[in-house]
């Protein structure tokens, strides 16, 4: 189950948008819950959903903070030019660091959406079906919507 949360990590970061489509918001910075997340099409069992107590994107940083285990941090590279928005990531921490992983992005009222490929091409949509895709919904937290 680490695995998986730290593919959920590999999903989220980040922030200020030095060019922003008129549609995206200028900063994803907030803090998050986890709506739902899914990986090879799979979703996560809700057990594991529960045990993550927020998201909190700053600047370029997105930090997952789960119940009894240490922070994941990946940070991101977003382009809100692009049709959908692209993200690349790059964990922090787990398997994967270091290694940038591209993706996709949206933002509709107070929900984010990231789908990301662990493996080869960026993903064309939100469908996050085949091996090696992972989808992550977020709900932003608070006053700051």
């Amino acid at each position: 189950m680490t695995r998986i949360a730290l593919g959920v990590v590999v999903f989220v970061g980040a922030a200020a948008l030095s060019s922003a489509r008129d549609d995206q918001p200028r900063t994803l910075d907030g803090t998050y819950a986890v709506k739902s997340a899914e990986k090879d099409g799979e979703a996560m069992p809700a057990e594991e959903l529960k045990k993550i107590v927020e998201v909190v994107i700053k600047d370029d940083v997105f930090t997952m903070k789960k119940e009894g285990s240490d922070d994941h941090k990946a940070k991101l590279k977003l382009d809100a030019t692009k049709k959908p928005a692209e993200v690349d990531v790059t964990p922090q921490d787990g398997p994967e660091k270091d290694k940038t992983l591209p993706g996709i992005y949206k933002v509709e009222k107070d929900e984010l959406t990231f789908v990301v490929a662990r493996e080869g091409d960026r993903p064309k949509d939100f469908d996050a079906k085949g091996k090696g895709i992972m989808k992550i919904v977020l709900q932003k937290k608070g006053a700051d919507k």
